[in-house]
């Protein structure tokens, strides 16, 4: 495996992973709210919300690299293919309208329920976290696309005449 395939692995697991906490963190706030008032005094910090920034950071941690890492690769090796822009923007309207449909089915379910009842759904969170790291995937290709570096620079693009004229008159 080259080196370059296990910077993306570490990067897309830590975007799983803080994925992870930060729907788990973003579930036990849910919970806690849906619940009977919480026996925490008003001065405690609330562990989810220690496990959601956690999740949070380890989220942007992940992306940055990602997002710095794909841009060398796709710098150093012009000749790869990749989908077009209006390809990826489809994508991620798509995942997006997938994860506000699985958000209102799972806070319907939540309203539904006796507040005592109330647990954790571990398939709302892998749901969200496998329609999230889709989803930040596809915005990394879409970052990079856009990014200044990627273009080529001003004298590859003009044309030739162009360029020579400028000179010649300078």
């Amino acid at each position: 495996m080259s080196v370059f395939l296990r910077r993306m692995a570490v990067s897309m697991t830590a975007v799983v992973a803080g994925l992870v906490l930060l729907m788990v963190g973003l579930e036990k706030l849910m919970i806690d709210h849906h619940g009977a008032v919480s026996a925490r005094a008003t001065s405690d910090v609330a562990p989810e919300l220690v496990v959601f920034f956690a999740g949070f950071a380890v989220v942007n941690l992940g992306v940055f690299t990602a997002l710095s890492w794909w841009a060398r690769f796709s710098r150093s090796n012009p000749g790869i293919r990749q989908a077009p822009v209006s390809v990826l923007v489809l994508v991620v309207a798509l995942l997006g309208g997938g994860a506000i449909a699985v958000m209102a089915h799972h806070a319907d379910r939540m309203r539904a329920m006796a507040p005592g009842s109330v647990e954790l759904s571990w398939p709302y969170v892998v749901t969200m976290v496998g329609l999230g790291t889709l989803m930040l995937l596809t915005l990394v290709f879409i970052a990079v696309r856009w990014s200044p570096g990627y273009h080529r620079r001003l004298g590859q693009i003009l044309p030739e005449d162009y360029t020579t004229t400028a000179e010649s008159t300078s």
